[in-house]
């Protein structure tokens, strides 16, 4: 059964390659985009119900696990030479970014850690990890553009510095037990770089169907109307409401990049409430706050938790405000 995953797995990502490089020399050739879809060749050929499918069901299942491959590549380079540690918040953010886990799937990976790095450097590590990585930017870029990815990016580096210096100032403690690793990190054990890029594809599938039907949706339904009620639009009303919904949601591995594309591209969400939305969706979860409990305690847990909430908060007003 393994050996079968794995010659599919493989076979997938390398057509997924070849397909996506030649789409991106193409579109890039032709200078063809979201909004300029019509002049593709495909778009003038096919159905309109068939080109739709193959753009947001196929195109975008390669881009994910070319992405999601990429990223188990990155992950093992690093595992492989932990001994370089962290030694500043710059390099923590960079080795989160480099890992494509979850928040609770970060916390196991503190081990690494003990005793060799700074506490507002390890704060920086947990909170980077979930928020970006190698194929979160992919996804970022190719779904939602260039200047959401570089906000994106920007936004998350200020987010887990400043978490790191919060925690740093409030401790009372300097030594904390490191926390038992969690269910949701087994994929972390396989070792077969296609099999891992199976396991995390097999995690992140439902957003993916789920996203796609809701951006197929939104093709044929103009779903403006039924949010008028509420103005997300609106640039400081929009963030607040986009931060109360991802805090307690939580979505890893990009899934909140899938489900803003349709929003941001049908109903015109400004890009800080889009910001806003998935810096707290994917910040933190449930699970990983229980398990930073036994690692900080709850008073430096709830202090994150706030910290991660205003911050994405005035970012995301800052965006809308500029942009």
């Amino acid at each position: 059964m393994k050996t079968e995953k794995r010659a599919w797995v493989k076979s997938a990502v390398i057509l997924g390659i070849a397909v996506f490089l030649a789409d991106l020399i193409y579109k890039g050739y032709n200078n063809i985009n979201y909004l300029t879809r019509e002049k593709c060749f495909l778009y003038q050929t096919l159905p309109r119900p068939l080109f739709l499918f193959l753009e947001y069901y196929v195109e975008l299942f390669l881009i994910i696990l070319i992405g999601v491959f990429i990223a188990v590549l990155l992950e093992r380079a690093y595992l492989k030479y932990k001994r370089f540690y962290p030694k500043s918040q710059l390099q923590a953010f960079i080795y989160g970014s480099l890992i494509p886990v979850c928040s609770c799937g970060a916390i196991p990976l503190l081990g690494a850690f003990k005793d060799k790095v700074k506490l507002r450097t390890v704060i920086t590590f947990i909170v980077a990890t979930p928020l970006l990585s190698p194929y979160i930017i992919m996804l970022s870029f190719t779904v939602l553009g260039l200047k959401f990815t570089v906000l994106r990016i920007t936004a998350s580096f200020i987010l887990a510095v400043t978490s790191g210096y919060i925690i740093e100032f409030f401790v009372t403690k300097r030594r904390f037990a490191l926390p038992d690793v969690h269910k949701c990190t087994k994929f972390l054990e396989e070792k077969d770089i296609y099999l891992k890029t199976y396991h995390i594809m097999r995690q992140i599938f439902p957003y993916f169907l789920a996203a796609a039907t809701l951006g197929l949706i939104m093709e044929y339904i103009p779903l403006k109307d039924a949010f008028s009620v509420v103005d997300v639009s609106h640039p400081f009303i929009g963030p607040v409401i986009a931060v109360l919904i991802g805090i307690p949601l939580y979505l890893c591995n990009g899934a909140e990049v899938l489900i803003l594309r349709p929003l941001v591209l049908h109903m015109g969400i400004p890009l800080g409430t889009a910001l806003a939305f998935s810096l707290t969706s994917t910040a933190i979860c449930v699970t990983s706050a229980v398990l930073l409990i036994k690692y900080l305690g709850k008073r430096l847990t709830y202090i994150l938790i706030l910290n991660i909430f205003i911050v994405s908060l005035i970012l995301s007003i800052l965006v809308n405000m500029l942009f």
